[in-house]
């Protein structure tokens, strides 16, 4: 134990000095993360990183359909939450798969005609619109 204790006493003012220049280093470097970061998420306001083509169909669609209201869905769109996400993000709208509503949407790949609908035209790429005849 006494070796352990000399060797402590003889090696501290070395470790002080070191951990001293270490801490300052450590500062620095966390506020440059800090900056950096605070820059990076200013510079990715209003940027959609994902789905875009969906995104912006939504946006499309929304023009048309009144925020706070429902629309109805195919079946199989009910499990898409990100579609679900962006509706409710954008327009806080509802979407309903049970009822039969006043617009209705669906992908493009199930085109098919839909009863006691007509398609609305707006240019989309991915959702078509329909509305009640």
């Amino acid at each position: 134990p006494f070796f352990s204790i000399a060797f402590g006493i003889l090696v501290a003012p070395f470790t002080a000095s070191l951990i001293q220049n270490i801490r300052k280093q450590a500062y620095i470097l966390s506020v440059i993360i800090v900056i950096v970061s605070v820059f990076l998420s200013v510079k990715q306001i209003g940027v959609i990183g994902r789905n875009q083509n969906l995104a912006k169909d939504i946006q499309l669609i929304l023009t048309v359909i009144p925020k706070d209201s429902a629309i109805s869905i195919e079946k199989d769109m009910s499990k898409n939450h990100s579609l679900i996400g962006y509706f409710a993000r954008y327009g806080n709208v509802s979407l309903n798969k049970n009822e039969k509503l006043n617009y209705h949407i669906s992908f493009q790949e199930n085109n098919v005609d839909k009863e006691n609908y007509k398609q609305i035209n707006i240019n989309t790429k991915s959702i078509l619109l329909y509305s009640k005849k």
